[in-house]
């Protein structure tokens, strides 16, 4: 393992517990990490909804590499060949009853993800719960890149819209 690796493996156990636990004791569980030589201290620890570590996982490790924090609330994990690259955040909705929408997006260099690796990001993401793929009218649509497809549903992977099942409501 690289130094970069063990760094980069503290920076994700930080911010993994602290979605467990008090943010004091992330931190304490943080500096054990630092001071045994898993990498060194780089700001305070964030509070993420998100297992980043679970999603690899579920991905594979061995063709994942470690997350990275991205945005306020969220993980940016490359595939090692530099392939593909998955982006996870999470944002509040309008209405806070209606809790946090997640979002998650696989990406290319070259072409559109498939069909395969669209359900590998929804299977990773969300295991056992919903989500759905949204397209905007041409005035709302914004491209941020080419070959980038997107996936959003809700944390707990809950059903938030009518069942379309065969016995569904639709």
């Amino acid at each position: 393992m690289t130094e970069s690796d063990r760094e980069g493996m503290a920076r994700v156990i930080m911010l993994s517990c602290s979605t467990r636990m008090k943010p004091e004791t992330a931190m304490h569980y943080a500096n054990n990490l630092i001071a045994a030589g898993y990498g060194k201290a780089e700001g305070p620890v964030v509070t993420t909804s998100m297992d980043g570590l679970k999603i690899r996982e579920r991905l594979g490790r061995t063709e994942w590499d470690v997350p990275r924090p991205f945005g306020p609330d969220g993980w940016s994990i490359d595939r090692k060949d530099g392939a593909a690259r998955i982006i996870v955040t999470l944002g509040p909705t309008p209405d806070p009853r209606d809790g946090a929408w997640l979002h998650a997006s696989i990406s290319t260099k070259d072409r559109i993800p498939t069909y395969d690796e669209l359900v590998m990001l929804h299977k990773a993401v969300w295991p056992n719960g919903w989500a759905i793929q949204v397209f905007a009218p041409p005035s709302e649509h914004i491209n941020i890149h080419p070959y980038a497809l997107h996936l959003f549903g809700q944390l707990d992977g809950g059903i938030f819209f009518p069942n379309f099942g065969a016995e569904g409501t639709i």
